[in-house]
């Protein structure tokens, strides 16, 4: 038995775990989302754990499926964490989770792709996104290989006091915290055509399209309640999207918008969205 467990806002994660189970066939692949949580899944055989870093660790909805997760029928873990700016001690973080769940970590991998992080910076273009998968294929195909033959590979540690104080304090702070006030900053403009592709791609079934969002925003106790409200809302032309409190800061929804209606605090419109050169928005779909 093989799976693939990923975690993925705008395709990078799902990229790797295409690759991987291209190579090692019989391998399936599974999205972790918020359905993910519901129920705590026995690892079995084979298990893959794909992720990409958030704040120098795994995102918060990963962690807690490796937490609640039983590892008693694992015979080889690995783990593959894809990053922008720097990984930091990002894999021996979600490997120290792992292990207090009572697994053990085989192999760890990361690598270096597109970023997404449109809040803060520029994104990557599908140009150097793909630029940037070309010149690591190489050692891509390498770390792949090592999953395939199941060969071991220590989790590296950094020691460095900046790697310790992000991986170890950063991290937690923002995965505790972070999310709930990145999606009440989000605003969406004119040009929203009530697609609904927005909701369809978050993991955390964190985004409405309803009347009046203006007022349901006005007060954190009225989002709270949006969450509560169907998934299959139907779409019609003066439906506007509307975010509750469980965002995993994945920007799958301010990227993939198609008219480029969903802004951070009414600011970046002209900043590039990203998806993954390799992934069709429709392949994100939850």
């Amino acid at each position: 038995m093989k799976n693939i467990y990923y975690f993925t806002g705008t395709g990078n994660s799902l990229c790797i775990a295409n690759r991987i189970a291209a190579a090692d066939k019989g391998t399936k692949v599974s999205r972790v989302t918020k359905k993910s949580l519901l129920k705590p899944v026995l690892l079995k055989g084979k298990v893959g754990i794909v992720f990409p870093v958030y704040a120098w660790g795994a995102p918060a909805m990963l962690e807690k499926f490796l937490k609640t997760a039983g590892y008693t029928g694992v015979e080889y873990l690995y783990i593959f964490a894809t990053y922008a700016g720097s990984e930091r001690n990002a894999l021996q973080s979600c490997a120290s989770v792992i292990r207090k769940a009572g697994g053990t970590v085989n192999a760890a991998f990361s690598v270096k792709m597109g970023n997404n992080y449109i809040i803060a910076s520029n994104t990557a273009s599908p140009a150097l996104a793909e630029r940037m998968m070309q010149k690591r294929e190489d050692q891509l195909k390498e770390m792949i290989g090592d999953a395939v033959e199941n060969r071991n590979v220590p989790v590296k540690k950094s020691c460095s006091p900046l790697a310790l104080l992000a991986s170890g304090l950063v991290h937690p702070m923002f995965a505790k915290y972070y999310g709930k006030k990145v999606s009440q900053q989000f605003n969406v403009t004119d040009s929203c055509n009530s697609c609904g592709i927005c909701v369809k791609v978050c993991p955390s079934n964190n985004v409405r399209l309803l009347d009046n969002p203006d007022k349901l925003n006005s007060s954190s106790k009225a989002a709270g309640k949006a969450q509560k409200l169907d998934c299959n809302t139907t779409v019609l032309p003066d439906k506007k999207p509307v975010w509750g409190t469980e965002c995993e800061v994945c920007l799958a929804c301010i990227n993939l918008c198609p008219q480029k209606a969903i802004l951070y605090k009414n600011s970046h419109s002209e900043r590039i969205r990203y998806c993954n050169p390799e992934v069709k928005v429709s392949d994100l779909f939850v």
